[in-house]
């Protein structure tokens, strides 16, 4: 939730057209991870919740390309960019860990 907290008054700054295009798949990427963080919980074995944290992780490596991108089209302050990586590598740190403590390995991961 920090980082759709954290996005999304910068979506709000975009260019109308890129609001609806760019934007939008930035927040649905973002609300879909927090789907898949959320379904993992209630998985019955630990193969079910590794396969959602490997897909959270996957969506996870689409945001931080969307990010990029909105930052070099000058869409995302220089600012903003910053403080959403930072935010974006730490989730992720929580992630792999949370990965690997299910089993799986850390090879060809981000």
């Amino acid at each position: 939730k920090a980082m759709y907290t954290l996005i999304h008054p910068y979506l709000e700054r975009f260019p109308k057209s890129e609001r609806f295009t760019l934007g939008t798949k930035i927040e649905e990427t973002i609300l879909e991870a927090i789907k898949l963080l959320i379904f993992q919980n209630y998985q019955q074995t630990d193969e079910e919740r590794k396969k959602l944290i490997l897909e959270f992780l996957a969506n996870f490596y689409l945001l931080e390309v969307l990010l990029q991108q909105s930052a070099t089209f000058k869409y995302l302050s220089y600012e903003g960019f910053n403080r959403s990586m930072s935010l974006l590598r730490e989730i992720n740190s929580f992630a792999l860990a949370r990965y690997k403590n299910l089993g799986g390995k850390n090879e060809n991961i981000w």
